[in-house]
């Protein structure tokens, strides 16, 4: 695995720890993440196919909490994330927002968990020369 590759994975952990904040994972939070995959993959050219595929792999793992899961996803997208450019920091806050969107209402705890990792973003694409 490439360097780069540990942010999107990460980014896979904190998708599914924003979706399991409300106590589960619905539907209509992995068709988003997967409709809005596509679109940068076809709008933009970027592959983020690794962020799905990290999403699946830790949905299947039960013995996680979310906070668990939102530290570790927070620690491996750190691992990567001096390939973070202002570009893939916009998508990440897009997807976000989207699937933490898709299945109302959003709960405190999906409210909280988002913003952290927005101001997780806006932080290191402050730093980003």
């Amino acid at each position: 695995m490439e360097i780069i590759d540990n942010m999107y994975y990460g980014f896979g952990r904190i998708v599914l720890a924003l979706s399991l904040a409300d106590g589960k994972v619905d539907q209509s939070e992995i068709e988003m993440l997967e409709k809005s995959i596509d679109e940068v993959a076809e709008e933009r050219g970027i592959d983020l196919s690794m962020i799905t595929t990290s999403f699946q792999q830790w949905k299947t793992i039960k013995s996680f909490s979310t906070e668990e899961m939102m530290r570790g996803g927070l620690h491996d997208f750190h691992l990567g994330d001096l390939h973070l450019t202002p570009e893939l920091a916009s998508i990440f806050r897009s997807i976000v927002i989207d699937v933490v969107s898709a299945e109302p209402p959003i709960t405190s705890k999906e409210q909280e968990m988002a913003r952290e990792f927005i101001s997780y973003l806006n932080e290191r694409e402050r730093n980003i020369k």
